[in-house]
């Protein structure tokens, strides 16, 4: 059976899942509230919020028979008739899709299976291993798991990185409540619960991180500074990034290297910041701890991926930079950065 891609859960009327199903929407506090998704185009994306505003109903929120399976540890959802559903993985988009799941889309009907007795609920996506994906798209699925952690079990990939593993810790997920997902297989379940992609940068999801995982620092000054650093042997680093400390260093930056922090070092740091300025990257993430957050983002000229900047305004951004640098190294998007264009703008950014 060829591949095919379809968009949407909503074009099967499979329903052998209806009974938990309804079970589950009825018994969650989630599936009852109502959220505001704010949509940005790019020409408004500063300028304004368009907001919409919709019920989480049993359109959702999925729950599939034994004869879908979720394949890989990209967690994308294969129906019954062997179509891939794009909107079960956070690359929405055919030509993406083949990028990231090319090998084993043209290898499921070989790859190995495993069933999972009782209810199991999907916790993969692409990028699971990227501290932005997992924190921006994986992590918040869990506001819709936990209201059901006792009647399901959660799909976790078996190579997830400590700080996934530690804000499952931290969100109150134990090991009893996990099966470990291997690379290679696909999983299929009694009834297998899943969430569609697409609905990111919620102000709602981001809230209930925060309230989960931040601890309480009122009685610390919030007032520093952080810049942080890129590898020169990463995509989108600075070759000239030395020639920037000294302007930091006059404005009252400090210089963060991330991944050298936990998950818990990283929420108590940035928790106490007031900035935080760096080139695109996973690291800016952090804007999530902040109380408003403060972000001068350092990226390619003509680089349109403005996933910081939807983070930033969703998480209610009063003070959000961009600055352009030309691009030296057009495969790694390696960037030189004007040091009196860069010294401007941290200028403006501090309030100075």
């Amino acid at each position: 059976m060829k591949t095919a891609f379809t968009h949407s859960f909503s074009a099967y009327e499979e329903s052998s899942g209806e009974q938990l199903h309804k079970q589950i929407v009825r018994e969650s506090r989630v599936a009852k509230t109502e959220f505001t998704l704010r949509k940005h185009t790019t020409e408004e994306l500063l300028e304004q919020q368009k907001r919409t505003t919709f019920n989480l109903n049993k359109e959702l929120v999925y729950v599939l028979d034994n004869r879908w399976k979720v394949c890989s540890e990209f967690g994308f959802i294969v129906s019954p008739d062997g179509n891939i559903i794009t909107e079960s993985f956070s690359f929405p988009d055919e030509h993406e899709a083949r990028k990231y799941l090319k090998k084993t889309i043209e290898n499921q009907t070989s790859s190995e299976h495993k069933h999972i007795d009782g209810a199991a609920f999907v916790f993969t996506n692409v990028g699971f291993d990227n501290y932005y994906h997992a924190l921006s798209e994986l992590l918040p699925r869990l506001e819709w798991y936990l209201p059901f952690q006792l009647k399901a079990k959660l799909l976790v990939m078996k190579d997830s990185p400590d700080f996934v593993l530690n804000a499952l810790s931290m969100l109150g997920v134990s090991e009893s409540d996990i099966i470990w997902q291997e690379p290679g297989f696909s999983y299929s379940a009694d009834a297998l619960i899943t969430l569609p992609y697409g609905l990111n940068f919620i102000p709602e999801r981001f809230q209930f991180l925060r309230q989960k995982l931040l601890q309480p620092v009122d009685s610390i000054q919030k007032e520093r500074k952080i810049y942080i650093p890129r590898p020169l042997n990463y995509i989108r680093s600075i070759s000239n990034e030395e020639e920037l400390i000294p302007v930091l260093k006059e404005y009252g930056f400090e210089i963060v290297d991330t991944e050298k922090l936990s998950l818990e070092e990283q929420i108590s740091v940035f928790s106490e910041t007031s900035h935080i300025a760096g080139p695109h990257g996973a690291g800016l993430t952090n804007i999530l701890w902040q109380d408003v957050p403060n972000l001068l983002e350092i990226r390619p000229r003509d680089y349109n991926n403005q996933c910081f900047e939807h983070l930033a305004l969703a998480l209610g951004a009063r003070n959000l930079s961009v600055l352009e640098a030309e691009t030296e190294d057009p495969k790694r998007l390696s960037m030189n950065v004007d040091v009196d264009t860069f010294a401007e703008e941290l200028a403006h950014f501090s309030g100075m």
